[in-house]
């Protein structure tokens, strides 16, 4: 019986760790207000979108904006990715936090350029 119940915790919980990486990468493309790509350690190239936010496309209102907003928060910077997942057309979700440790989806929210 304790077996089977350290085997259904391993099954149940492996796959979360699976996802969940941290690591640094330099800001190299902004895309739109939630969107970015970055090269890691091994120069790959590698699509991100910010975990937990959205925020306007480049033809909506305010898309442009938002872009530059966020262009200016990390545009050729160092971040720190927690990746926990991938989405549809194969980005990176992520937690993002600047060099300084500012949490880079919180800052676009509180810009206004941004929501939850």
């Amino acid at each position: 019986m304790k077996n089977r119940f350290i085997i259904f915790l391993l099954l149940t919980l492996l796959p979360f760790g699976l996802y969940s990486q941290t690591f640094q990468v330099k800001v190299v493309g902004i895309s739109d207000g939630d969107t970015f790509t970055g090269l890691n350690s091994d120069n790959l190239q590698l699509k991100f979108r910010i975990h937990g936010i959205d925020a306007p496309e480049k033809k909506q209102a305010y898309g442009t904006k938002a872009r530059e907003q966020h262009g200016t928060l990390i545009f050729k910077q160092n971040v720190t990715v927690d990746v926990n997942d991938r989405d549809r057309w194969g980005r990176y979700i992520a937690r993002v936090a600047t060099e300084d440790g500012r949490d880079v989806g919180k800052e676009m929210i509180e810009a206004g350029l941004a929501w939850h």
